[in-house]
């Protein structure tokens, strides 16, 4: 993607530092947003927590392999790249339709299902709506080569933020061993979690790559991303969530939100819900997008593309089929291998 986040979201701090820090918040943006999206539709699955909570387990292990990928040459670029794009486009659109499930929660008033031109509902015009507005604030819509780093690394911690404050005020950290339910590995729901697992294969320091080696930037955020994604589920399970999982999409905030906020409190614990997984939502569009025709042809409008063509996906095809067709190819991109950021790299 031309100039790297990595490289250049930390201002003036020293350049280690600065791809380390970049690289931890990438890790918790989309842990979060792959444990909002997939919570609800993986539990409904089974009743079973110790099953539920296995599924993150497998997950956290799948998304780990993923990451080695980048440990072996890749097999075609030239077929990874639109593969890749897809796929990123695709699981926007998983995580479109969860956001889009919060903001029903958030702002109850507006008419979420109405119907608009074209077959399409409110809905999915909010949700392209938020998509634009967070790439235009994050920078998105300038040349590859000059989006700024510090831009997109603000605009992804102001989303992010409060999302685990709510959780933090809640959370009572002397429970979280008492809540630990056990692992049941038979029955697990993991089928759902691979559909998103697979963007940890996205993050990575181009500044040790070109160097040749591995080291904490590349390897630190992706095992801090590996630890999220067991550790979020066993929180959730401390603030007792699970129940409002089973009455509608959308809720996983819902109770810290209540307890914190009180009466409207669950509205707007599901607006910070909506939030944090916006965060994700802009990052998958922002490193998924290494297809150097898309580039070419498209210029600057090539993410509000890929924006606009997940609001299309989430209005023609059902989230089952959402979620087949991100897990395809997602994996396909990484087996054939990730191309780098910079597309003349």
């Amino acid at each position: 993607m031309g100039r790297d986040v990595y490289q250049s979201s930390m201002g003036s701090s020293p350049p280690a530092l600065r791809s380390v820090l970049a690289g931890l918040l990438l890790a918790a943006v989309l842990a979060t947003a792959v444990v909002f999206s997939m919570a609800e539709r993986s539990y409904l699955i089974t009743s079973s927590t110790a099953q539920w909570l296995a599924a993150f387990v497998v997950a956290a292990g799948v998304g780990l392999l993923a990451g080695l990928r980048r440990l072996l040459p890749p097999v075609s670029t030239a077929l990874a790249q639109p593969l890749l794009w897809l796929a990123g486009v695709l699981t926007v659109a998983v995580m479109g339709r969860h956001l889009v499930d919060s903001l029903a929660i958030a702002a109850a008033e507006l008419p979420i299902s109405a119907s608009l031109p074209g077959g399409f509902d409110l809905g999915d015009g909010l949700l392209w709506l938020v998509l634009v507005v967070g790439l235009g604030l994050s920078g998105g819509f300038e040349p590859p080569k000059s989006r700024s780093g510090l831009r997109l690394a603000l605009g992804l911690a102001l989303l992010l933020a409060p999302a685990w404050i709510l959780v933090a005020m809640t959370l009572q950290p002397a429970r979280l061993d008492a809540v630990w339910p056990g692992l049941d590995f038979v029955g697990a729901p993991w089928q759902p979690l691979l559909a998103l697992a697979w963007v940890f294969a996205l993050m990575g320091c181009e500044r040790e790559r070109l160097a040749g080696r591995r080291g904490i930037a590349t390897w630190g955020p992706m095992l801090f991303a590996v630890g999220l994604i067991v550790f979020i589920p066993i929180c959730l399970l401390e603030l007792k969530v699970t129940s409002a999982l089973t009455r509608e999409p959308g809720a996983v905030l819902m109770r810290p939100g209540a307890v914190v906020f009180g009466y409207f409190g669950g509205r707007v614990g599901a607006g910070l819900e909506a939030a944090a997984t916006l965060a994700g939502a802009l990052s998958v569009l922002v490193f998924s997008a290494r297809w150097r025709l898309a580039a070419g042809v498209l210029g600057r409008a090539e993410l509000i593309v890929a924006a606009t063509l997940a609001v299309l996906a989430v209005a023609c095809f059902s989230l089952p089929h959402l979620i087949l067709l991100a897990s395809l190819l997602g994996w396909s991109s990484v087996i054939m291998g990730l191309p780098t950021r910079d597309l003349d790299g």
